[in-house]
């Protein structure tokens, strides 16, 4: 019989729901199995014991690196692959795999690559490669609190840079997409373990670009400014300075460009967004690029997607970035993509060029694209989302209210669809319900300015602005967006007028109109002749008398 060659080593905390699958889905390919419990109030260590593990208790100490260098030391075979709780094996030749970790254990290279697949809500993948099959040696220990990583220890001991080599294996991971479906609390852990790790740690623009994506809300490739937004940005203009300072590397400079153009377009700031994509692309190593490669085609579709933002009404600029979508789709990602940089060349370039032709008024060629995106992304909500749109821009709001509801069938967790029907709900004399769905989601983005601004809406015509007043100081930090909404609120319950502070021009006109949208279908001449309040000058009464169509055109 020969000596036991691969141990699993797995951490776990309260995860009865996943670790079995785990565990049995590595069975034909290891030996022994060690699992940490950290401090399980469930039948996590049963379920271990049950299946053979070796199973060990540590008090859980707000490092990562600290709960599996422990478990490493119960390891007592020539190889060890690490596994968190909620992934499992999914593919690989475990036969061709063990023989090769035999011929290696004398001689040969010290750690080994696998595939990791994210999954992602609506059902996309996000797959990295990562070190996580290594040489069982004490030297080879993990460091970081949070975002641990054993290949620094790795290059210590070799003298240089790791070249580790790739597998078959393949994980697949769902525990973030289930955690965010099922409200737990790893972002609030990762936020705690990230605010200390950026204490003591020098990986500065990885724990602050880190630190921000933990604070965003993101579905699909949108940006949602709700709660956490503002501390969001400024986590990531501490990890763009701390990138140039650090030198770091060509991806990582990259990701957090891209992420910051897009947040401060999230932001109705797009024209920032597009002036540091520009500034970016003088560094000389963009050249380094190929086309096909992640990082141009992460900056060709933020560049795409900000300039769509601020095209407004210039037809000029919606056909650039129609153009800019058009060219975006004919890209294969080459190197180092995800599924979600494979959508930027495919469903998400796709529904955003319908967009820009149903603003530029070529409602049919629209339609036409989004009709294969439902079809070939059926659990995605963002093609009938930019097909309601394009039915409310040609006055069709019938239409637009069922692609909604359809976009809600695709994903009942889009935040975005459940405003779109919460709004036409409102408009069509529905409040109670428009407030519920307002309410789903508001539930999925917490803080989200626009919902905030739509349930203003919804109280004003019913005669309770007085309820918007009541949250004013908890509304106004959120966004712009909502500090509007308190604005008007104000004015419409005859309040003293605070005025306008710091929300963007465009950020106010968008939101009177939207008021007046709905007082007018509303049928509300009274509330409607109080935006003639002398505080909502330098533009505002331009977006308040704009012509909007009569409730009978919707019904």
């Amino acid at each position: 019989m020969s000596e036991p060659l691969l141990t699993l080593c797995v951490i776990a905390c309260n995860e009865e729901a996943t670790l079995e699958r785990c565990l049995l889905s590595a069975r034909e390919l290891v030996d022994e199995t060690v699992v940490l419990d950290t401090g399980s109030a469930d039948g996590t260590r049963s379920i271990a014991a049950r299946l053979g593990a070796r199973v060990y208790h540590e008090p859980w100490q707000d490092d990562f690196s600290a709960a599996r260098n422990e478990a490493l030391e119960q390891v007592r075979t020539p190889w060890v692959l690490v596994m968190d709780a909620d992934e499992e094996i999914a593919e690989g030749d475990a036969r061709a795999l063990r023989e090769t970790l035999r011929a290696s254990v004398k001689e040969g290279p010290d750690a080994f690559t696998v595939r990791i697949d994210n999954v992602m809500d609506g059902g996309g993948i996000s797959p990295f490669l990562a070190v996580r099959l290594f040489r069982n040696r004490p030297e080879i220990r993990y460091r970081g609190r949070i975002h641990e990583e054993v290949t620094s220890s790795m290059a210590e001991l070799q003298g240089g840079p790791v070249q580790p080599q790739p597998t078959s294996l393949v994980l697949t991971h769902d525990g973030y997409a289930a955690e965010r479906r099922q409200g737990g609390d790893k972002r609030q852990r990762n936020l705690r373990l990230l605010r200390r790790a950026l204490k003591t740690d020098p990986r500065r623009a990885l724990l602050e670009f880190a630190l921000a994506r933990e604070q965003f809300i993101v579905s699909g490739e949108r940006i949602f400014p709700g709660t956490g937004f503002r501390d969001a940005l400024a986590a990531l203009e501490r990890a763009r300075e701390a990138a140039e300072q650090e030198s770091s590397p060509l991806h990582l400079a990259t990701s957090i460009t891209a992420t910051l153009a897009a947040a401060m377009t999230a932001d109705l700031r797009p024209q920032d967004g597009l002036k540091l994509l520009a500034a970016f692309r003088q560094r000389p190593e963009i050249e380094t690029l190929h086309a096909d490669d992640a990082g141009a085609i992460l900056i060709g579709f933020t560049e795409a997607r900000a300039l769509l933002a601020a095209a407004g009404e210039d037809r000029e600029l919606l056909e650039e970035a129609v153009a800019r979508f058009e060219e975006l789709s004919g890209r294969r990602p080459r190197t180092g993509f995800t599924d979600a940089d494979a959508r930027m060349c495919g469903v998400f370039a796709i529904e955003r060029r319908a967009e820009a032709l149903g603003r530029c008024g070529r409602f049919d060629e629209a339609l036409s694209l989004l009709d294969q995106a439902t079809e070939d992304h059926p659990s995605y909500a963002g093609p009938w989302i930019r097909r309601a749109e394009v039915e409310l821009l040609r006055g069709r709001a019938p239409e637009g209210l069922r692609a909604y509801y359809d976009g809600l069938k695709a994903d009942d967790h889009d935040p975005e669809a459940w405003l779109g029907v919460g709004q036409l709900l409102n408009v069509v004399g529905e409040p109670d319900q428009a407030l519920e769905c307002i309410t789903s989601a508001l539930a999925l983005v917490p803080g989200w300015g626009q919902a905030l601004l739509s349930k203003a809406v919804v109280r004003f015509l019913q005669d309770e602005p007085e309820e918007v007043l009541a949250e004013q100081s908890t509304l106004r930090e959120m966004s712009p967006e909502a500090d509007t909404a308190c604005l008007v609120a104000e004015v419409l319950s005859g309040a003293p007028v605070t005025g306008l502070r710091d929300a963007p021009g465009q950020v106010i006109e968008r939101g009177l109109l939207t008021i007046t949208f709905g007082l007018k279908l509303g049928r509300r001449p009274d509330l409607l002749a109080r935006l003639n309040h002398p505080e909502l000058d330098g533009g505002i009464g331009t977006g308040a008398t704009a012509p909007v169509p009569e409730a009978e055109t919707i019904r």
